[in-house]
This record gives C-alpha cells, structure tokens and sequence, in this order.
C-alpha cells in the first residue's frame, strides 16, 4: 500500500464581518475589510517568497449541511438541512476567524480524501485583534511542518 501523499494546495480561510451582517451591532466593517486585505496580502507575499502553494479565501461559507433560508431576505442566515428549524448568521457578526485547511489526498485510486482543519486565530474567543505578521509567522510554520511530513 502506498503512503498518502499530500495534495498540491493548502488553504487558508478568514470568516469576517461583512457590511451586511451589522444590522444589530456597532463594529466598524471597513477595520474588518483592511485587516483582511492586510493578512491576504502578507500570506500571499510570504508564500510566494517561500513557494509554499497556498490560497487565501475569505467567508467561504458555514460548510456543507447548510443551505440559505429561503424565508429571510438577508444573505446572511442559513438554515441546517437536516434540521430546518436550527439557524446561523454567517459571517458571524464580529467575527474574524482564520482556519488552515491542509488537504490530504490518498495515495490509492479511488480512496476517500480528507482533510485537517486548524483553527488560527478567533476574535470571537480572544475578544481582540490579531498581529498580522505573527499570525502570519504561524501560518507559514504549519505549512511548512505539513509540507516536510
């Protein structure tokens, strides 16, 4: 049997607020904005300087099992599918959640892939702002103990 063997790309994931999600808050949507595009930028430029593939997506929605609510005008609430009476908002509101995704492919045909989710960093947990070049730092030390196995 072969070993499993990694695929090409990792991806990292940042869930943030939105402009659409503030109807009962106060946050400041355009601080969410930059400190996005600040960490986009800096993961980019840090990955090419070290040629680590990697892709950064942003709010790419609450995963697999939920679909859009059909009954609330907003685009930002989801029902679960198999329990239509449970809701979520996402983005959440205040969120700023940043999730390595490192994907694992089998080195069998036909085999099941799976991959490791990492939580990074929460606002929602720390109640603050992350140092963008030391969650950056972060980021790349476990894209690169992935890629050396």
């Amino acid at each position: 049997m072969e070993e499993p063997r990694r695929s090409a790309v990792a991806t990292v994931e940042i869930e943030h607020q939105t402009a659409e999600s503030t109807f009962h808050t106060r946050y400041e949507h355009t601080k969410y904005f930059d400190a996005v595009n600040k960490l986009k930028q800096s993961i980019e430029s840090r990955g090419r300087d070290v040629c680590l593939p990697l892709q950064v997506v942003t709010n790419p929605g609450p995963g697999r099992g939920w679909r859009l609510d059909p009954y609330i005008a907003s685009k930002d609430y989801y029902i679960k599918v198999c329990s239509p009476g449970t809701r979520l908002c996402y983005p959440r509101p205040g969120a700023f959640e940043v999730t390595m995704v490192l994907p694992w492919v089998s080195g069998g045909v036909g085999a099941p892939r799976a991959s490791m989710r990492i939580p990074v960093w929460s606002k929602l947990k720390t109640h603050s702002w992350p140092d963008v070049e030391d969650l950056v730092d972060v980021l790349m030390k476990l894209l690169l103990d992935w890629q050396s196995g």
